[in-house]
């Protein structure tokens, strides 16, 4: 490769790593409080696990397991739910590894709306991440780290999720007055019989 090669693609990939770091510019750190939703007959360390030393939290479900309470007929769950918010901007950040075989659930949610229960789901089908069930958002994810920035304005009710750097969706919310993130395994219909996802390096921001 040619000097001028060279400094070209120095440049490029100088611009890669600003729009990378970047996802959190000008963002304040926020609370990292939660509380992890799993089985109700269950205790919490039989689907909910967390690393101290690597900040990584591994979460999993069985197709067969009860809901998060006893009254609810809602599908089995493992999920980290964060503080609620009323306004302003909303980041959540961090690294993520689906569990090959896992499908047909839910890994990470805006959860509020108006007339439905969310803003928004990436969902795992087959090793493909979705919206919903609707766009790919990226193939091939089973076994692998990958980085997610997922932002949400209340004021504009605009969503963004960027998957390593990477702008892949902006979407509007449902409505509704209040909103959290959550993120681990929620079974969707016809789900696989384990769901497991790790998640390290949560970070929480707002503007």
């Amino acid at each position: 490769m040619n000097r001028q090669m060279t400094v070209i693609w120095a440049v490029v990939l100088l611009f890669v790593g600003m729009a990378y770091a970047d996802s959190t510019n000008a963002w304040v750190p926020d609370s990292l409080h939660f509380v992890v939703q799993s089985p109700y007959d269950l205790k919490r360390d039989a689907r909910y696990g967390f690393d101290a030393k690597t900040q990584t939290h591994h979460l999993w479900v069985y197709d067969t397991d009860k809901s998060d309470t006893k009254s609810s007929t809602r599908p089995p769950r493992t999920e980290m739910s964060f503080d609620k918010y009323t306004s302003g901007q909303h980041q959540l950040e961090a690294d993520v590894l689906v569990v090959t075989n896992t499908s047909r659930v839910s890994i990470m949610q805006i959860f509020g709306a108006e007339g439905r229960a969310t803003s928004l789901q990436l969902r795992v089908y087959d090793g493909d991440l979705k919206e919903y069930e609707h766009a790919t958002l990226l193939s091939g994810v089973y076994g692998k780290w990958f980085h997610l920035n997922v932002t949400h304005d209340v004021e504009t009710h605009e969503i963004t999720v960027l998957i390593d750097g990477k702008l892949v969706l902006t979407t509007k919310d449902n409505g509704g007055k209040e909103w959290h993130f959550k993120c681990g395994v929620y079974a969707q219909e016809k789900p696989s019989r384990k769901m497991e996802v790790y998640y390290r390096n949560i970070k929480i921001y707002k503007q």
